[in-house]
């Protein structure tokens, strides 16, 4: 009963968006991740390996982020 809403994840599906330097940092400005950048295919694998995982033992109903901070960056300080 969760969810991940994925920033942008370095797939097949993104290669051509990120094929020079200035093309990622174009998608940078539109979908921002100020934490450590474009993620690799494992971030949101492990998540959702844990997630489905014994060791998830009260997480249930919930949306997480995992777009290296985009979420927040975009929402601004009022927000939170």
């Amino acid at each position: 009963m969760n969810a991940i809403a994925p920033g942008v994840i370095r797939t097949p599906m993104t290669a051509d968006l990120l094929v020079t330097q200035e093309a990622t940092d174009q998608l940078l400005q539109v979908a921002p991740m100020p934490l450590n950048g474009i993620a690799p295919p494992s971030a949101p694998a492990q998540l959702l390996a844990w997630l489905g995982s014994e060791a998830n033992t009260h997480l249930c109903g919930q949306l997480i982020f995992i777009d290296g901070g985009g979420e927040v960056l975009q929402r601004g300080d009022a927000t939170w």
